[in-house]
């Protein structure tokens, strides 16, 4: 009897074993290093230009410069924001931004795009704007730099500066016109920033080229519906109170 069951104890033993090993593994972080090695552990925080990894019992920085990717579960908080007020999106999204800002995750410069938004509806647009600028440096040449510049751009045309504005939409609006199918995230910030365009023109009295700018968001970058919406409301008006202005 016991000569029957030791194989089979072994082999529960052996079962038992690797299934506390994925365990284990399972919700553990990855980080992909330039050198070609990788990292298993626990990613803690983003400080002093370093990435915090627990790895077994110690802690190990790792420079943001020597990190080639990253794999990390989004944190429970991202999407509780998501369904969230403004105030409270602003109380859960303040201290994973504070804590992970810089790490190359997608869900952080996500999270960092609705707090700034948050910030702004708010009326707190220097917390805002100081949260894109940390986006434009923190992510350099990366698609969030889209985001970014839209983001500020709109602070900026709040503000009444309009030829900053244009100044800071310029390389957005390049980049958008050499773009046939962006990706959802860069459509819409590509709507904003025509909108935003848009908006600025017709304050010049270029209506022309408001309207260019209103339907360009309406025609090819619908991917905002609040901007899309906007934008053919305006294109709307432009056209009622101006009906000479058509475009080609």
């Amino acid at each position: 009897m016991d000569i029957t069951c030791k194989p089979l104890y072994r082999s529960f033993l052996v079962c038992v074993g690797l299934l506390l090993a994925i365990s284990a593994m399972h919700g553990q972080d990855k980080i992909a290093l330039k050198t070609g090695q990788e990292v298993t552990g626990k990613i803690l925080e983003v400080a002093n230009g370093s990435v915090s990894v627990a790895v077994g019992a110690g802690t190990i920085p790792y420079p943001l410069a020597n990190i080639a990717s990253v794999e990390m579960a989004a944190p429970a908080e991202i999407d509780k924001a998501r369904a969230a007020s403004v105030d409270q999106a602003i109380v859960l999204l303040e201290p994973l931004v504070k804590k992970f800002k810089g790490l190359p995750a997608d869900w952080v410069p996500d999270a960092m795009v609705r707090l700034a938004e948050s910030y702004s509806q708010t009326g707190k647009e220097n917390a805002s704007i100081a949260v894109f600028q940390d986006m434009v440096k923190l992510y350099p040449g990366s698609r969030h730099q889209v985001r970014a510049q839209a983001g500020l751009a709109k602070a900026a045309l709040k503000e009444g500066k309009l030829d900053e504005v244009l100044t800071s939409l310029a390389p957005l609006i390049a980049e958008a016109n050499k773009t046939f199918s962006p990706s959802q995230e860069d459509g819409r910030a590509y709507s904003e920033a025509f909108l935003i365009q848009g908006q600025v023109l017709e304050k010049q009295g270029k209506l022309k080229e408001a309207l260019e700018s209103y339907l360009t968001v309406v025609t090819v970058f619908y991917q905002n519906p609040a901007a899309a919406k906007t934008a053919q409301e305006q294109a709307d008006s432009l056209r009622k109170n101006n009906p000479q202005v058509v475009v080609e």
